[in-house]
């Protein structure tokens, strides 16, 4: 719709045509004008992101991932190399595409986030939280645990903050499969 506020807002479809409609992910980038629009999928290829940077009116951009499912898409909309997109993607066995996707903005290109960490690379995250006050990142990354990251334009610092000894643990979990924060002011 044009206006969300209309007493009777018309709606239009804006995906029918594209390959796969079973969204899983939703983010709006309002730092584009106008605004682009991202759409993970789940389920049946072709698995990825699609974006539109015309609010779909002409044709969907389409990032492939088969197989994957994009379980969180943030958009860190800063200037230059900080205004980019991440797609958090989970998989089963043999799924190549799983992990943490950014898509650099300026540059229209998609790579693989790494941090030289075995428990971090190519495994599923399932879920993706940012902390505004301190510009990091949270993943839940399945079965390994938290891993809380940091934007160094042009790459990334991280570490696991979770586990025996962390204070963040879970005697006997085997996976970590969503991340919520919540701003705990004491004395207030």
């Amino acid at each position: 719709t044009d206006d969300i506020t209309a007493a009777s807002p018309v709606f239009r479809p804006l995906t029918d045509a594209n390959l796969n409609l079973h969204a899983r992910s939703l983010a709006l980038d309002g730092a584009t004008d106008p605004p682009t629009v991202y759409y993970g999928t789940n389920g049946d290829d072709p698995c990825g992101v699609f974006w539109s940077s015309d609010d779909g009116a002409t044709a969907w951009n389409f990032e492939s991932m088969p197989g994957a499912s994009i379980n969180r898409i943030m958009v860190h909309a800063g200037s230059g190399s900080d205004h980019f997109v991440l797609a958090a993607a989970g998989g089963g066995p043999g799924v190549p595409y799983y992990g943490l996707h950014q898509f650099d903005v300026p540059t229209s290109t998609w790579s693989l986030v790494t941090l030289g960490d075995p428990n971090f690379d190519n495994k599923t995250v399932n879920d993706l939280a940012y902390d505004a006050d301190n510009d990091v990142y949270y993943a839940a990354i399945g079965n390994y645990g938290v891993y809380r990251l940091k934007w160094n334009s042009p790459g990334w610092t991280g570490q696991l903050i979770s586990g025996s000894g962390s204070g963040f643990y879970v005697n006997g979990a085997t996976s970590v499969n969503r991340v919520q924060l919540s701003r705990w002011n004491v004395g207030v």
